[in-house]
């Protein structure tokens, strides 16, 4: 009625307008509620396209051909991508069951629109669209905690590793960077010696960089200092702190050598606990050549040979909360996850699935 009286009102008094049951007013009736059938339609249309508004009802099911505006509008987003069920919206009831479940394929949808607004052909774009097509959309802490499962490794590394034996201290060896861009290695050090002497300060040079990482304080026959590629370090395992970082190798070939001071830090006054037997000891020097022959280091250094245009996506086989379920569809949602990475992935770069699974047993204590 709310067009009809609108149009009746803008009438002359003659034409008796306000008399509601006169043939003059029937015949406006018939325009106005006319009028108000198509301004309905047309926030039905403009509703159906957009995913806040839209709902479902009616719908047979994604995979037929009597779809729900919802389906139609998934149908969009997924024309390239493929889908899963995990995302679809699978018989779906009626009345107020069926708006609630509308609400949560609405939820599931608006994560897809923006796992695809914020790129899914980045690094983590990618990590956002395998989540979505196992199901897992959202920002809230569980969703967050399933995703943060799914890590990509970048350029398919082979670690080789390098070996040089029963080495002194001060004398050079030759390393060899096989990749076309600088990577850091992780370097081991072995502490073998002949003497009840420690070494202090040790540390390992890159000579073609100046670049060294070195350790303030003494080790001694059997310690193991370890200096990682993420710039950490550590001795017998335990992290410690270091001065420089691990050096970086650059592309092609680099002289590298192992330094370090014999016997214990000098003893400064007040400064330390007092030790008669280190207080009057003079500054430390380098090794003699006699000196250094009685120490021997292994020396293992661990270098990445990377593969360019090339990359990783480990997905953990199960994913609490999402994953069990995952082998009921008809549509195997994780054979479907290569076939996603390869269209959204640029060009030219090679991309290798990897599923992991952790086998547990239990055993009785006896």
């Amino acid at each position: 009625m709310g067009r009809t009286q609108g149009i009746l009102s803008r009438f002359p008094h003659f034409y008796l307008a306000e008399d509601g049951n006169s043939l003059f007013s029937e015949f406006i009736k018939v325009f106005g509620e006319t009028l108000d059938e198509v301004e309905a339609d047309l926030l039905k249309v403009m509703y159906a396209h957009y995913v806040d508004k839209a709902d479902n009802e009616g719908s047979q099911g994604f995979n037929t051909n009597q779809k729900g505006d919802l389906d139609k509008i998934f149908s969009l987003y997924l024309e390239n991508l493929g889908g899963t069920s995990q995302l679809k919206q699978v018989n779906r009831p009626s009345g107020a069951e069926g708006i609630e479940s509308d609400k949560i394929y609405r939820q599931r949808i608006r994560g897809l629109i923006e796992v695809l607004k914020s790129g899914a052909s980045t690094k983590q774009g990618i990590i956002n669209i395998v989540a979505a097509n196992l199901g897992i959309v959202g920002e809230d802490e569980k969703a967050i905690a399933a995703r943060n499962q799914i890590r990509i490794l970048e350029f398919l590394p082979k670690f080789q590793t390098l070996h040089w034996n029963n080495w002194h201290p001060l004398q050079e060896f030759d390393v060899e960077n096989p990749n076309v861009v600088e990577t850091y290695p992780e370097i081991r050090l072995l502490i073998k010696s002949k003497l009840p002497l420690p070494l202090t300060n040790p540390r390992i040079v890159n000579l073609t960089t100046g670049q060294f990482a070195q350790y303030d304080g003494m080790v001694k026959n059997g310690d193991l200092l370890s200096f990682f590629a993420n710039q950490t370090a550590s001795l017998n395992g335990i992290p410690i702190e270091v001065t420089g970082g691990t050096p970086i190798l650059w592309p092609g070939a680099s002289r590298w050598r192992f330094e370090a001071m014999v016997g214990e830090a000098e003893a400064a006054f007040d400064e330390t606990l007092f030790d008669f037997s280190r207080f009057e000891q003079g500054v430390l020097k380098p090794p003699s050549p006699e000196q250094a022959a009685q120490f021997a280091i292994d020396i293992a250094m661990t270098v990445a040979k990377i593969t360019p245009g090339s990359f990783m996506v480990r997905i953990p086989w199960d994913i609490p909360g999402f994953s069990e379920n995952l082998d009921q569809f008809s549509d195997r949602p994780r054979e479907q996850i290569k076939y996603i990475v390869d269209k959204v992935k640029a060009a030219g770069v090679f991309a290798v699935i990897a599923y992991e699974k952790t086998l547990g047993e239990t055993h009785e204590l006896g």
